[in-house]
């Protein structure tokens, strides 16, 4: 019996925007043809072509629609060739999650839509994120090292401050204005007692998951209305901690998202806890949710990297 055939659920996680490499896509596109007919289906149904941009890196310079749309595009072409290649083990029960925009994806693996519908919804997301960027300027701010339960405090001493993302291994997400960000930054970094923190600006363009994000719901919210969903094949967990069941609450959840915060460490912990998860598996190119299950589990639950079982260093 391998590691894997062990007792017990299966979380499978995508990741969220910031996870990408071009090298292993590229890799990936050569070695598991099957991937190549998502970039097809994904240029049908977007209407343009798509190779160039799920080959580029993500800057901070890119625009937050292609960001996700390459995100996407990604996270279904490594599921897809997971699945059709025997990856994850299919007689273990399955519970799925996804980080921020990597829901999208989740939602799509656990059946709640088909690819073409989780990608036009994603590529609406992308747009009016964008917009309510230039309504609302604001960027993101990651500290590690500092707990939520402290930063949520923190941040209220700031102007324009949120702490947004709780992530394993004490590591908390900041959005808002950039000016109050900065000031909090400053603080931080010339403070004793917060010398231990380490601090790094993500390549996002906008305020994520802050109320800066509101002009982006009305049409988010629309479209989704008009999407067509059905009840997930598997159980879905979202960034709040709980599982969501009906298509009702799916839609209302996915709209909700855009000005709240990602709870991944909560999320992790219910799973293990309410559907007895002894195995978290990241289908994403860069490992961010392997390395941050990691955090969270050290040794309590057994990891796996989509990524490296169908790309395995030469």
């Amino acid at each position: 019996m391998t590691e894997l055939e062990a007792e017990g659920s299966i979380a499978v996680g995508f990741p969220g925007q910031g996870a990408q490499d071009p090298a292993k896509m590229k890799r990936l596109l050569r070695e598991h043809p099957i991937t190549i007919d998502v970039l097809h289906e994904g240029e049908e149904v977007l209407n343009r072509p798509l190779l160039s941009l799920l080959l580029s890196e993500t800057t901070a310079e890119s625009n937050t629609r292609d960001n996700q749309v390459r995100l996407y595009l990604g996270s279904a072409a490594l599921w897809r060739a997971a699945e059709e290649e025997g990856v994850i083990p299919g007689h273990r029960k399955r519970v799925f999650f996804g980080a921020s925009a990597g829901e999208y994806a989740a939602l799509m693996a656990a059946g709640a839509y088909d690819f073409a519908t989780g990608l036009q919804q994603i590529d609406v997301r992308g747009e009016e994120m964008h917009n309510a960027s230039i309504i609302n300027p604001g960027k993101m701010l990651v500290a590690t090292g500092l707990p939520f339960n402290v930063a949520t405090k923190l941040a209220k001493e700031f102007e324009g401050v949120y702490a947004v993302n709780d992530n394993p291994g004490a590591q908390t997400v900041f959005s808002g204005s950039e000016v109050g960000l900065k000031e909090m930054a400053a603080y931080l970094a010339s403070s004793e007692a917060w010398s231990h923190v380490r601090l790094d600006w993500p390549a996002i363009a906008e305020a994520a998951h802050s109320i800066h994000m509101a002009p982006a719901v009305a049409n988010v919210q629309s479209a989704l209305k008009n999407a067509k969903f059905k009840k997930p094949s598997y159980d879905f967990v979202g960034n709040r901690a709980r599982a969501i069941r009906s298509t009702r609450g799916l839609k209302k959840h996915l709209a909700r998202q855009l000005t709240t915060g990602v709870l991944l460490r909560q999320s992790a912990q219910f799973m293990k806890e309410e559907y007895g998860v002894d195995t978290f598996v990241d289908v994403g190119p860069g490992k961010v949710l392997y390395v941050q299950m990691r955090h969270q589990f050290r040794k309590t639950v057994q990891l796996m990297s989509v990524v490296d079982e169908l790309l395995p260093e030469k």
